[in-house]
Order: C-alpha cells, then structure tokens, then sequence
C-alpha cells in the first residue's frame, strides 16, 4: 500500500505498484522534489523492516492549494524476502 495524506485534505491510497508509480510520476512532472531529513529502520519480524522517515516536499502547487509547510512524516515496510516495499504512507505538508 501507497499512500499519502495532505494538510490540505487531499488523499491518495494506491493498492498496486503500478496506481503508485503513476501517481509519483505525476507529482514529478508537477515539479515535486522531496529530501530526506531522518530515516530509522528496525528489525519488524523475520522478512520486514519497518521504516520510519521525515522529509521535506515542496511543489510549485502547494501554494495555490494553500500549504505553507513543508515536513512530512512516514513510515513504512520493507518486504526483504521479496525485497520490495510493502507500504509507504506519508503525512503532510
């Protein structure tokens, strides 16, 4: 699972890798540049890692859309038997 949640209200959730792909394609032809601040990883079970994240987006849209900030909070999975990304979810700006 793919997701994010927006401070402006807007939300997207991807079940398949290919509904993500798109949508992150998407939001780099929109200009979207993301930079990683913090990453923490951690044993989840015997083939997972659980990740943790803060980073900063910022977009030529956020300002129409009325977002100030730009820090966004996540986490995720980390699939290592299929070495795969299990789930990303981020929230904000």
């Amino acid at each position: 699972m793919y997701a994010t949640y927006e401070s402006d209200g807007r939300k997207f959730i991807a079940h398949t890798p290919a509904k993500a792909l798109a949508q992150l394609g998407a939001r780099l032809r929109l200009g979207e540049t993301s930079r990683l601040i913090e990453l923490r990883v951690a044993k989840q079970d015997f083939n997972h890692a659980r990740i943790t994240f803060q980073l900063t987006r910022y977009a030529p849209d956020f300002l129409k859309r009325g977002i100030h900030q730009r820090l966004v909070k996540g986490g995720g999975t980390i699939d290592c038997a299929d070495q795969k990304v299990a789930a990303w979810v981020t929230k904000g700006p």
